[in-house]
């Protein structure tokens, strides 16, 4: 089963918590506009907000470790390719 990026998971648990963004950054103790960046994917949270995050969603601090797009950069060269 592939695990989703933390920012997908942190969404689904804002949804099924029927939390707006501005109560969600206030329970994690985080700035709404940094919150913002996370679920938007234009910023993963640093360790100490991640930390804050997994406190009260449970979401682990590994789920920020990677996403979809380093994996990519990540895979084997082609056979026949140049290194």
């Amino acid at each position: 089963m592939v695990q989703l990026p933390g920012r997908e998971r942190l969404a689904q648990w804002i949804k099924r918590s029927k939390l707006d963004q501005q109560e969600t950054a206030a329970l994690i103790e985080m700035d709404p506009a940094v919150l913002s960046k996370i679920l938007g994917g234009r910023r993963r949270p640093g360790l100490d907000n991640a930390l804050k995050i997994e406190r009260v969603t449970g979401i682990p601090v590994e789920a920020w470790q990677s996403s979809p797009e380093d994996e990519k950069s990540t895979e084997p060269a082609a056979a026949g390719s140049n290194p």
